[in-house]
């Protein structure tokens, strides 16, 4: 042709279809320039994100050490994708059947993450927790959601591993306690002031001051009495989410240190039981 290709003429199927019998010269030339466009289309990006999507016989690819290979052609599924060089299958194929197998055997593929966890720790940890912080850092909302769903499901267990590691560790925790409170120094003073600023907002010209003053020396009291620390707790928090309270003798309750904490910034509704 006048490519210097030495092909057959185009058959009369190629000849009558729209394309013009005199824009392909031959079947060479036919097929070099389907395979061009072909290699251009698929050279600007790849789904799998693996390579440039070059076409690359298997041979070739095992030959260089790659793990995937590119044919230009779909697999029986219809995916035009890379295939893996060990067993010749396409990607896609492959990660369809991943999914079919974790929604038939949930449990099974569970245990089999939790074993192949396991040994890339034992491989290499130092690289396995670098990889794990770089997870958390860039999806800081699902690590979150995570650890609070570990946390409410796993029994308590811990809880009480973290209460035996601080019995264990004293010394350790109030050091670190100490030099929390010098670091964020700045942030407790603000929190402070905030909160002594809301409790001046919320106590009204008529609240009895001495009722109240009577109800902190009690709780001074128990505390120094049976060595338990004492909070005076406001029944209706003073920064309350949807409900605000006053700071007046009728809003005060005494609670031990622990209860007070756990009751935090929550409604008598919103954490029952620790009313009255």
């Amino acid at each position: 042709c006048r490519h210097g290709s030495a092909g057959r003429p185009p058959s009369a199927a190629l000849t009558k279809s729209k394309i013009h019998s005199s824009a392909i010269a031959c079947r060479c030339c036919a097929v070099l320039r389907g395979r061009n466009s072909l290699q251009k289309k698929l050279s600007q990006a790849s789904p799998s994100g693996h390579c440039l999507m070059q076409i690359i016989r298997r041979r070739t690819a095992k030959e260089r050490g790659l793990k995937h290979y590119f044919t230009g052609k779909p697999c029986t599924h219809g995916h035009l994708v890379e295939r893996h060089v060990c067993n010749g299958k396409c990607v896609e194929c492959g990660r369809i059947s991943v999914r079919a197998n974790r929604e038939r055997n949930p449990e099974r593929t569970r245990e089999l993450s939790r074993k192949h966890r396991l040994l890339t720790y034992a491989r290499n940890p130092k690289k396995d927790c670098e990889r794990s912080r770089a997870w958390k850092l860039a999806n800081p909302d699902r690590a979150n959601e995570s650890r609070r769903i570990r946390y409410a499901n796993d029994g308590g267990a811990r809880k009480e591993y973290n209460r035996l590691y601080r019995e264990r560790n004293h010394e350790k925790m109030r050091e670190i306690e100490r030099a929390s409170v010098q670091k964020y120094i700045g942030k407790k003073n603000a929190r402070r002031r905030k909160r002594q600023a809301a409790k001046i907002q919320r106590t009204p010209v008529w609240a009895d001051l001495a009722a109240i003053n009577a109800i902190y020396e009690l709780a001074a009291s128990l505390t120094k009495s049976t060595g338990i620390p004492h909070h005076v707790d406001h029944i209706y928090p003073l920064q309350g989410k949807y409900v605000s309270g006053l700071h007046v003798p009728g809003n005060l309750q005494i609670l031990s240190a622990i209860d007070n904490i756990k009751k935090g910034n929550k409604t008598p509704d919103e954490f029952a039981g620790f009313a009255n």
